[in-house]
């Protein structure tokens, strides 16, 4: 339902005039979504520019309710990821991803995990990063020259935030490293755990970082970010639109905001409904819409 999604934000005063958007499980074509780039096809309607990373190639066409709408069709592409938009420049990018076991790939039933066996892909859970600039620049590059044997400061770079999209990549300390090291926050300190530091940004032209996603909670301290949100008010999966305005939303609060930035209005969560028919509401996504607004950490 990304067509949806444009209406939405033209209506509701909480997500109007965005400068970035963070998109999680966006197809490229699949028949379940009308065999279009989601991304692209959004991005155009709201004038943006945009980053797409690939998470899964689907070997299936879904899940078992999504096979049998579209049983007379065939995807097109077949593949699964993660999103960036932004009215800014968009550059530098880098994509971190984790494997994933074999349940995944299997077409065996697995609760939780593979739709009952019906889905069936191939890849890995991820983090999509980039820099958002102002301007265009010979400077900025198209993807970022990742180093391990030392933590980059982008003091080069002009003036930018880092924007990240993650979907559940493991808290490890190589994850934190990778981390630390693209947010430009030089290498954490010694002797402490893989949750603890405060990132600071110490490039100049840096800032600050935000990074969105649905994650656990201590994803966050991982990359030396504190958490933005509420978790016992922000609830916002599974979304349940009823009718007559309705909706629940909960238990859980799965899709956090993190940030060494400063809110200047806090995080709002919206639920995805269209309630263009009143008494058969559509719920266009089990997970809910947060926002946030922040202030940059430089003057």
């Amino acid at each position: 339902h990304w067509d949806k999604f444009y209406t939405m934000i033209q209506e509701k005063v909480e997500l109007q005039k965005p400068m970035v958007i963070l998109l999680n499980e966006m197809d490229v074509g699949m028949a379940r979504s009308g065999n279009v780039h989601t991304v692209r096809q959004l991005a155009i309607q709201l004038g943006m520019n945009y980053a797409y990373g690939v998470e899964f190639l689907e070997l299936t066409r879904g899940t078992q309710e999504e096979q049998e709408a579209t049983k007379t069709q065939r995807d097109s592409l077949s593949v699964h990821g993660n999103a960036v938009l932004s009215k800014c420049v968009i550059g530098d990018g880098m994509i971190l991803k984790d494997p994933l076991p074999a349940q995944y790939f299997s077409d065996k039933p697995e609760r939780g995990i593979n739709a009952d066996g019906f889905e069936v892909r191939l890849g890995g859970r991820m983090g999509l990063f980039v820099r958002i600039f102002q301007h265009p620049s010979p400077l900025i590059p198209d993807l970022h020259n990742f180093r391990a044997d030392k933590f980059d400061i982008p003091e080069s770079l002009p003036d930018h935030f880092v924007v990240g999209n993650v979907h559940k990549v493991e808290e490890n300390v190589n994850n934190r490293e990778i981390l630390w090291n693209y947010f430009g926050f030089g290498a954490p300190a010694p002797n402490i755990s893989i949750h603890e530091g405060n990132g600071v940004d110490l490039a100049a032209s840096q800032h600050g970082v935000i990074v969105q996603g649905d994650f656990g909670p201590q994803f966050c301290s991982l990359g030396g970010l504190k958490k933005m949100n509420n978790y016992k008010i922000h609830k916002t999966f599974r979304v349940n639109c009823l009718p007559a305005g309705k909706v629940e939303i909960g238990p859980l609060s799965g899709d956090f905001f993190c940030s060494n930035m400063r809110a200047s209005r806090a995080v709002e969560v919206t639920a995805p409904c269209d309630w263009s028919d009143a008494k058969k509401p559509l719920t266009m996504a089990d997970h809910a819409i947060v926002s946030i607004e922040v202030a940059s950490n430089k003057k």
